[in-house]
Protein backbone atom coordinates (compact mmCIF):
# COMPACT_ATOMS: atom_id res chain seq x y z
CA UNK A 1 0.00 0.00 0.00
CA UNK A 2 2.78 2.47 0.93
CA UNK A 3 4.78 1.49 -2.17
CA UNK A 4 2.06 2.18 -4.71
CA UNK A 5 1.00 5.42 -3.04
CA UNK A 6 4.57 6.72 -3.16
CA UNK A 7 4.90 5.61 -6.76
CA UNK A 8 1.60 7.27 -7.68
CA UNK A 9 2.75 10.55 -6.16
CA UNK A 10 5.96 10.34 -8.19
CA UNK A 11 3.99 9.65 -11.36
CA UNK A 12 1.53 12.43 -10.60
CA UNK A 13 4.35 14.91 -10.25
CA UNK A 14 5.32 14.37 -13.88
CA UNK A 15 1.95 13.27 -15.24
CA UNK A 16 0.57 15.47 -17.97
CA UNK A 17 -3.09 15.81 -18.94
CA UNK A 18 -2.82 14.17 -22.37
CA UNK A 19 -3.87 10.61 -23.09
CA UNK A 20 -0.30 9.91 -24.23
CA UNK A 21 0.92 10.91 -20.77
CA UNK A 22 -1.56 8.47 -19.22
CA UNK A 23 -0.55 5.63 -21.54
CA UNK A 24 3.14 6.12 -20.83
CA UNK A 25 2.52 6.19 -17.09
CA UNK A 26 0.37 3.03 -17.14
CA UNK A 27 3.05 1.14 -19.06
CA UNK A 28 5.40 1.61 -16.11
CA UNK A 29 3.13 0.28 -13.35
CA UNK A 30 3.49 -3.26 -12.04
CA UNK A 31 0.55 -3.74 -9.65
CA UNK A 32 -3.24 -3.26 -9.90
CA UNK A 33 -3.06 -0.72 -7.07
CA UNK A 34 -0.43 1.34 -8.87
CA UNK A 35 -2.44 1.25 -12.12
CA UNK A 36 -5.58 2.42 -10.33
CA UNK A 37 -3.67 5.13 -8.47
CA UNK A 38 -2.17 6.40 -11.71
CA UNK A 39 -5.61 6.54 -13.33
CA UNK A 40 -7.06 8.51 -10.43
CA UNK A 41 -4.09 10.90 -10.49
CA UNK A 42 -4.58 11.52 -14.23
CA UNK A 43 -8.29 12.22 -13.84
CA UNK A 44 -7.48 14.70 -11.10
CA UNK A 45 -4.96 16.32 -13.42
CA UNK A 46 -7.63 16.89 -16.08
CA UNK A 47 -9.92 18.57 -13.55
CA UNK A 48 -12.16 15.84 -12.11
CA UNK A 49 -13.00 16.80 -8.48
CA UNK A 50 -13.29 13.17 -7.42
CA UNK A 51 -12.27 9.88 -8.96
CA UNK A 52 -12.11 6.24 -7.86
CA UNK A 53 -11.41 2.78 -9.25
CA UNK A 54 -13.51 -0.13 -8.00
CA UNK A 55 -12.26 -3.63 -8.71
CA UNK A 56 -14.53 -6.65 -8.97
CA UNK A 57 -13.19 -8.94 -6.26
CA UNK A 58 -13.47 -11.95 -8.55
CA UNK A 59 -10.97 -10.32 -10.91
CA UNK A 60 -8.15 -10.80 -8.42
CA UNK A 61 -8.88 -14.49 -7.88
CA UNK A 62 -7.32 -17.53 -9.53
CA UNK A 63 -9.43 -16.93 -12.65
CA UNK A 64 -10.88 -13.82 -14.25
CA UNK A 65 -14.49 -14.89 -13.93
CA UNK A 66 -14.91 -17.53 -11.19
CA UNK A 67 -18.40 -18.54 -10.18
CA UNK A 68 -20.24 -17.16 -7.18
CA UNK A 69 -21.42 -13.84 -5.79
CA UNK A 70 -19.20 -10.82 -5.99
CA UNK A 71 -18.91 -7.23 -4.82
CA UNK A 72 -16.52 -4.43 -5.66
CA UNK A 73 -13.67 -3.14 -3.55
CA UNK A 74 -12.13 0.32 -3.72
CA UNK A 75 -8.70 0.01 -5.31
CA UNK A 76 -7.81 3.72 -5.38
CA UNK A 77 -9.55 7.05 -4.86
CA UNK A 78 -8.84 10.77 -4.98
CA UNK A 79 -10.72 13.91 -4.01
CA UNK A 80 -13.08 14.62 -1.16
CA UNK A 81 -15.33 11.60 -0.65
CA UNK A 82 -17.67 11.59 2.32
CA UNK A 83 -17.12 8.79 4.80
CA UNK A 84 -18.69 5.52 3.67
CA UNK A 85 -19.70 6.80 0.22
CA UNK A 86 -17.29 4.60 -1.70
CA UNK A 87 -18.18 1.52 0.35
CA UNK A 88 -21.86 2.07 -0.34
CA UNK A 89 -21.02 2.66 -3.98
CA UNK A 90 -19.19 -0.64 -4.13
CA UNK A 91 -22.22 -2.45 -2.75
CA UNK A 92 -24.69 -0.63 -4.97
CA UNK A 93 -23.52 -2.16 -8.26
CA UNK A 94 -25.61 -5.34 -8.64
CA UNK A 95 -24.34 -5.62 -12.20
CA UNK A 96 -20.82 -6.16 -10.90
CA UNK A 97 -21.77 -9.77 -10.32
CA UNK A 98 -22.72 -10.38 -13.93
CA UNK A 99 -21.64 -7.34 -15.94
CA UNK A 100 -23.84 -5.59 -18.49
CA UNK A 101 -25.60 -7.86 -20.89
CA UNK A 102 -25.19 -7.70 -24.68
CA UNK A 103 -26.27 -4.33 -26.02
CA UNK A 104 -26.17 -2.59 -22.64
CA UNK A 105 -24.10 0.59 -22.46
CA UNK A 106 -20.82 0.23 -20.52
CA UNK A 107 -21.10 3.89 -19.46
CA UNK A 108 -23.69 5.24 -17.03
CA UNK A 109 -23.36 8.89 -16.00
CA UNK A 110 -20.09 9.21 -14.14
CA UNK A 111 -19.32 5.45 -14.22
CA UNK A 112 -17.66 3.40 -16.93
CA UNK A 113 -17.13 -0.34 -17.09
CA UNK A 114 -13.56 -1.62 -16.98
CA UNK A 115 -13.25 -4.38 -19.53
CA UNK A 116 -15.84 -5.84 -21.86
CA UNK A 117 -19.46 -6.81 -21.12
CA UNK A 118 -19.37 -10.27 -19.61
CA UNK A 119 -15.63 -9.97 -18.91
CA UNK A 120 -15.60 -6.99 -16.60
CA UNK A 121 -12.91 -6.03 -14.13
CA UNK A 122 -14.75 -3.32 -12.23
CA UNK A 123 -15.70 0.32 -12.61
CA UNK A 124 -14.05 3.68 -13.09
CA UNK A 125 -15.93 6.49 -11.32
CA UNK A 126 -15.26 10.20 -11.74
CA UNK A 127 -17.13 13.50 -11.41
CA UNK A 128 -16.89 15.69 -14.53
CA UNK A 129 -14.70 18.80 -14.36
CA UNK A 130 -16.67 21.91 -13.32
CA UNK A 131 -18.74 22.93 -16.32
CA UNK A 132 -16.96 20.28 -18.47
CA UNK A 133 -16.09 23.09 -20.90
CA UNK A 134 -15.10 20.79 -23.73
CA UNK A 135 -17.87 18.25 -23.08
CA UNK A 136 -15.33 15.47 -23.23
CA UNK A 137 -15.79 13.90 -19.81
CA UNK A 138 -17.56 10.75 -20.95
CA UNK A 139 -15.22 10.28 -23.89
CA UNK A 140 -12.24 10.73 -21.58
CA UNK A 141 -13.66 8.19 -19.14
CA UNK A 142 -14.10 5.60 -21.88
CA UNK A 143 -10.58 6.14 -23.19
CA UNK A 144 -9.11 6.05 -19.68
CA UNK A 145 -11.07 2.93 -18.81
CA UNK A 146 -9.76 1.15 -21.88
CA UNK A 147 -6.16 2.05 -21.01
CA UNK A 148 -6.69 1.13 -17.36
CA UNK A 149 -8.35 -2.21 -18.16
CA UNK A 150 -5.34 -3.21 -20.24
CA UNK A 151 -2.94 -2.28 -17.43
CA UNK A 152 -5.10 -4.10 -14.85
CA UNK A 153 -5.26 -7.26 -16.92
CA UNK A 154 -1.49 -7.25 -17.25
CA UNK A 155 -0.91 -6.57 -13.55
CA UNK A 156 -3.47 -9.17 -12.45
CA UNK A 157 -1.92 -11.76 -14.76
CA UNK A 158 1.48 -11.07 -13.24
CA UNK A 159 0.03 -11.34 -9.74
CA UNK A 160 -1.62 -14.68 -10.54
CA UNK A 161 1.66 -15.92 -12.00
CA UNK A 162 3.49 -14.85 -8.85
CA UNK A 163 0.94 -16.71 -6.73
CA UNK A 164 1.36 -19.82 -8.87
CA UNK A 165 5.12 -19.64 -8.42
CA UNK A 166 4.71 -19.20 -4.66
CA UNK A 167 2.35 -22.20 -4.54
CA UNK A 168 4.86 -24.25 -6.51
CA UNK A 169 7.62 -23.28 -4.08
CA UNK A 170 5.43 -24.33 -1.15
CA UNK A 171 4.73 -27.70 -2.74
CA UNK A 172 8.44 -28.12 -3.44
CA UNK A 173 9.20 -27.27 0.19
CA UNK A 174 6.73 -29.90 1.42
CA UNK A 175 8.28 -32.50 -0.89
CA UNK A 176 11.76 -31.66 0.40
CA UNK A 177 10.47 -31.89 3.96
CA UNK A 178 8.93 -35.31 3.26
CA UNK A 179 12.19 -36.54 1.69
CA UNK A 180 14.14 -35.24 4.66
CA UNK A 181 11.87 -37.08 7.07
CA UNK A 182 12.22 -40.29 5.07
CA UNK A 183 16.03 -40.02 5.01
CA UNK A 184 16.29 -39.25 8.71
CA UNK A 185 13.85 -42.07 9.42
CA UNK A 186 16.14 -44.58 7.74
CA UNK A 187 19.13 -43.14 9.59
CA UNK A 188 17.25 -43.21 12.90
CA UNK A 189 16.26 -46.86 12.46
CA UNK A 190 19.83 -47.94 11.86
CA UNK A 191 21.16 -45.79 14.68
CA UNK A 192 18.55 -47.09 17.12
CA UNK A 193 19.47 -50.71 16.43
CA UNK A 194 23.20 -49.95 16.75
CA UNK A 195 22.66 -48.22 20.10
CA UNK A 196 20.16 -50.77 21.37
CA UNK A 197 22.52 -53.74 21.43
CA UNK A 198 25.29 -52.25 23.61
CA UNK A 199 22.63 -50.66 25.82
CA UNK A 200 21.14 -54.06 26.56
CA UNK A 201 24.57 -55.38 27.51
CA UNK A 202 25.31 -52.40 29.78
CA UNK A 203 21.88 -52.64 31.37
CA UNK A 204 22.32 -56.38 32.08
CA UNK A 205 25.72 -55.86 33.68
CA UNK A 206 24.37 -52.99 35.78
CA UNK A 207 21.53 -55.18 37.07
CA UNK A 208 24.05 -57.88 37.92
CA UNK A 209 26.18 -55.36 39.82
CA UNK A 210 23.17 -54.28 41.86
CA UNK A 211 22.55 -57.86 42.90
CA UNK A 212 26.19 -58.44 43.89
CA UNK A 213 26.82 -55.16 45.74
CA UNK A 214 25.64 -55.42 49.32
CA UNK A 215 23.87 -52.82 51.41
CA UNK A 216 27.19 -52.00 53.08
CA UNK A 217 28.22 -50.13 49.91
CA UNK A 218 25.42 -47.55 49.58
CA UNK A 219 27.53 -45.19 47.48
CA UNK A 220 28.25 -47.87 44.89
CA UNK A 221 24.61 -48.95 44.79
CA UNK A 222 23.50 -45.35 44.22
CA UNK A 223 26.04 -44.96 41.43
CA UNK A 224 24.78 -48.12 39.71
CA UNK A 225 21.19 -46.93 40.07
CA UNK A 226 22.18 -43.67 38.41
CA UNK A 227 23.67 -45.70 35.56
CA UNK A 228 20.49 -47.76 35.12
CA UNK A 229 18.37 -44.60 35.24
CA UNK A 230 20.41 -43.02 32.44
CA UNK A 231 20.25 -46.28 30.48
CA UNK A 232 16.46 -46.16 30.70
CA UNK A 233 16.52 -42.57 29.49
CA UNK A 234 18.63 -43.52 26.46
CA UNK A 235 16.39 -46.54 25.85
CA UNK A 236 13.39 -44.22 25.74
CA UNK A 237 15.15 -42.12 23.12
CA UNK A 238 15.90 -45.26 21.11
CA UNK A 239 12.23 -46.26 21.25
CA UNK A 240 11.29 -42.81 20.00
CA UNK A 241 13.78 -43.16 17.16
CA UNK A 242 12.25 -46.48 16.17
CA UNK A 243 8.75 -45.02 16.39
CA UNK A 244 9.85 -42.16 14.19
CA UNK A 245 11.41 -44.51 11.63
CA UNK A 246 8.43 -46.94 11.63
CA UNK A 247 9.77 -49.36 9.07
CA UNK A 248 6.45 -51.24 8.96
CA UNK A 249 3.07 -49.50 8.74
CA UNK A 250 0.95 -50.48 11.75
CA UNK A 251 -2.48 -51.98 11.27
CA UNK A 252 -5.26 -49.42 10.97
CA UNK A 253 -8.83 -50.13 12.01
CA UNK A 254 -12.07 -48.32 12.75
CA UNK A 255 -11.44 -46.25 15.87
CA UNK A 256 -13.69 -44.22 18.15
CA UNK A 257 -11.62 -41.04 18.18
CA UNK A 258 -13.50 -39.53 21.11
CA UNK A 259 -12.76 -42.61 23.24
CA UNK A 260 -9.04 -42.37 22.41
CA UNK A 261 -9.01 -38.69 23.34
CA UNK A 262 -10.80 -39.34 26.64
CA UNK A 263 -8.39 -42.17 27.53
CA UNK A 264 -5.40 -39.90 26.96
CA UNK A 265 -7.10 -37.06 28.85
CA UNK A 266 -7.73 -39.35 31.83
CA UNK A 267 -4.07 -40.38 31.73
CA UNK A 268 -2.77 -36.79 31.66
CA UNK A 269 -5.34 -35.15 33.92
CA UNK A 270 -3.63 -35.87 37.30
CA UNK A 271 -0.26 -34.56 36.07
CA UNK A 272 -1.79 -31.44 34.57
CA UNK A 273 -3.82 -30.71 37.69
CA UNK A 274 -0.69 -31.13 39.79
CA UNK A 275 0.87 -28.30 37.77
CA UNK A 276 -2.27 -26.14 37.93
CA UNK A 277 -3.25 -26.68 34.30
CA UNK A 278 -6.90 -27.15 33.29
CA UNK A 279 -7.72 -29.66 30.55
CA UNK A 280 -10.98 -29.04 28.69
CA UNK A 281 -12.63 -31.32 26.12
CA UNK A 282 -15.10 -29.81 23.64
CA UNK A 283 -16.27 -32.57 21.33
CA UNK A 284 -18.81 -32.15 18.55
CA UNK A 285 -21.77 -34.50 19.08
CA UNK A 286 -22.09 -37.43 16.70
CA UNK A 287 -18.57 -37.19 15.34
CA UNK A 288 -17.87 -40.10 12.97
CA UNK A 289 -15.32 -42.79 13.65
CA UNK A 290 -11.99 -42.73 11.86
CA UNK A 291 -9.71 -45.35 10.33
CA UNK A 292 -6.47 -45.27 12.29
CA UNK A 293 -4.12 -47.07 14.62
CA UNK A 294 -5.39 -46.38 18.12
CA UNK A 295 -2.00 -46.72 19.83
CA UNK A 296 -0.41 -44.25 17.45
CA UNK A 297 -3.25 -41.77 17.95
CA UNK A 298 -2.63 -42.01 21.68
CA UNK A 299 1.02 -41.22 21.03
CA UNK A 300 0.08 -38.20 18.89
CA UNK A 301 -2.19 -36.79 21.58
CA UNK A 302 0.26 -37.52 24.40
CA UNK A 303 3.07 -35.75 22.55
CA UNK A 304 0.86 -32.72 21.88
CA UNK A 305 -0.37 -32.54 25.49
CA UNK A 306 3.17 -32.83 26.84
CA UNK A 307 4.29 -30.05 24.50
CA UNK A 308 1.41 -27.89 25.71
CA UNK A 309 2.28 -28.62 29.33
CA UNK A 310 5.90 -27.60 28.75
CA UNK A 311 4.81 -24.43 26.91
CA UNK A 312 2.57 -23.40 29.81
CA UNK A 313 5.09 -24.22 32.54
CA UNK A 314 7.85 -22.35 30.70
CA UNK A 315 5.72 -19.30 29.95
CA UNK A 316 7.26 -16.16 31.50
CA UNK A 317 3.91 -14.40 31.11
CA UNK A 318 1.98 -16.93 33.19
CA UNK A 319 1.22 -14.45 36.00
CA UNK A 320 -0.33 -12.06 33.46
CA UNK A 321 -2.45 -14.70 31.72
CA UNK A 322 -3.60 -16.54 34.81
CA UNK A 323 -4.22 -20.26 34.97
CA UNK A 324 -2.80 -22.46 32.25
CA UNK A 325 -5.35 -24.16 30.02
CA UNK A 326 -5.34 -26.83 27.33
CA UNK A 327 -8.38 -27.42 25.12
CA UNK A 328 -8.96 -30.43 22.89
CA UNK A 329 -11.74 -30.02 20.32
CA UNK A 330 -13.03 -32.29 17.59
CA UNK A 331 -15.22 -31.31 14.67
CA UNK A 332 -16.44 -32.67 11.37
CA UNK A 333 -15.08 -31.08 8.20
CA UNK A 334 -16.30 -31.23 4.63
CA UNK A 335 -15.48 -34.07 2.26
CA UNK A 336 -15.36 -36.73 4.96
CA UNK A 337 -12.65 -35.47 7.29
CA UNK A 338 -12.45 -35.00 11.06
CA UNK A 339 -10.21 -32.32 12.60
CA UNK A 340 -8.76 -32.47 16.12
CA UNK A 341 -7.34 -29.28 17.65
CA UNK A 342 -5.09 -29.02 20.70
CA UNK A 343 -4.92 -25.41 21.94
CA UNK A 344 -2.92 -24.03 24.85
CA UNK A 345 -2.30 -20.60 26.32
CA UNK A 346 1.41 -21.21 26.79
CA UNK A 347 4.30 -19.09 25.59
CA UNK A 348 3.73 -19.87 21.90
CA UNK A 349 6.29 -20.46 19.17
CA UNK A 350 8.56 -17.86 17.64
CA UNK A 351 7.64 -17.12 14.00
CA UNK A 352 11.20 -17.96 12.98
CA UNK A 353 10.82 -21.43 14.53
CA UNK A 354 7.40 -22.37 13.11
CA UNK A 355 8.79 -23.93 9.92
CA UNK A 356 11.31 -26.01 11.90
CA UNK A 357 9.29 -27.44 14.78
CA UNK A 358 8.57 -30.69 12.92
CA UNK A 359 12.22 -31.26 12.06
CA UNK A 360 13.69 -34.24 13.93
CA UNK A 361 15.84 -33.24 16.91
CA UNK A 362 14.80 -29.58 16.72
CA UNK A 363 13.87 -28.37 20.20
CA UNK A 364 13.74 -25.10 22.10
CA UNK A 365 13.62 -26.85 25.47
CA UNK A 366 16.57 -26.79 27.88
CA UNK A 367 19.27 -29.42 27.43
CA UNK A 368 18.18 -32.73 28.92
CA UNK A 369 14.43 -31.98 28.88
CA UNK A 370 13.58 -32.48 25.21
CA UNK A 371 14.68 -34.85 22.47
CA UNK A 372 13.26 -32.85 19.56
CA UNK A 373 11.31 -35.87 18.29
CA UNK A 374 7.82 -35.13 19.66
CA UNK A 375 6.37 -33.16 16.76
CA UNK A 376 8.47 -35.08 14.22
CA UNK A 377 6.76 -38.27 15.39
CA UNK A 378 3.37 -36.55 15.33
CA UNK A 379 3.99 -35.35 11.78
CA UNK A 380 5.04 -38.82 10.66
CA UNK A 381 2.04 -40.57 12.19
CA UNK A 382 -0.50 -38.06 10.86
CA UNK A 383 0.89 -38.10 7.32
CA UNK A 384 1.07 -41.89 7.38
CA UNK A 385 -2.65 -41.86 8.14
CA UNK A 386 -3.23 -39.64 5.09
CA UNK A 387 -4.00 -36.58 7.19
CA UNK A 388 -2.51 -33.11 7.49
CA UNK A 389 -0.83 -31.32 10.38
CA UNK A 390 -1.27 -27.58 10.92
CA UNK A 391 0.45 -25.41 13.53
CA UNK A 392 -0.67 -21.86 14.32
CA UNK A 393 0.94 -19.80 17.06
CA UNK A 394 1.14 -16.29 18.48
CA UNK A 395 4.39 -15.77 20.33
CA UNK A 396 3.75 -15.04 23.99
CA UNK A 397 0.04 -15.87 23.74
CA UNK A 398 -1.11 -19.24 22.41
CA UNK A 399 -0.55 -22.21 20.11
CA UNK A 400 -2.99 -24.42 18.22
CA UNK A 401 -1.89 -27.71 16.69
CA UNK A 402 -4.53 -29.44 14.59
CA UNK A 403 -4.56 -32.59 12.51
CA UNK A 404 -7.07 -34.23 10.20
CA UNK A 405 -8.11 -37.86 9.81
CA UNK A 406 -10.41 -39.39 7.24
CA UNK A 407 -13.83 -40.33 8.64
CA UNK A 408 -15.33 -43.77 8.10
CA UNK A 409 -18.74 -43.60 6.35
CA UNK A 410 -21.67 -44.45 8.61
CA UNK A 411 -22.82 -47.37 6.44
CA UNK A 412 -19.37 -48.96 6.70
CA UNK A 413 -19.40 -48.49 10.48
CA UNK A 414 -22.80 -50.17 10.74
CA UNK A 415 -21.61 -52.99 8.50
CA UNK A 416 -18.79 -53.70 10.94
CA UNK A 417 -21.29 -53.90 13.81
CA UNK A 418 -20.37 -50.64 15.55
CA UNK A 419 -23.20 -48.58 17.03
CA UNK A 420 -23.65 -45.01 15.85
Amino acid sequence: MVEWKARTRALEAGLGPSETDLLEALVEVETPEAAAGTMVAWLRQVGCPRAAVLLCQRSDGPALLPEGPCRASVLASGGEWSEGVLDRLAESFPCLADGPGPGEAPVTGDRVLLGDPGHHLGWLVADPPPGDPEGRHQERLITGARRLASALRRALAVRRLQRSIEDAHQVQGRLIQAEKHAAIGRLAAGLAHEIGTPLNIISGRAELMLEEVGSDHPGVRQAVKTITGQIERISGLVRQLLDFAREHAPVQEVVDLEAVVRDVADLMQPTLLKHGIALVLAWEAGLPRVRANGHQLQQVLLNLLLNSQDAIQGDPGRDRKGRGEIRITGEREQRGWVRVRVWDNGQGILPSHLHKVCDPFFTTKPVGTGTGLGLAVVYGIVTEHGGTLDIQSRWGEETTVSFTLRAVPDDEVRGLGFPR
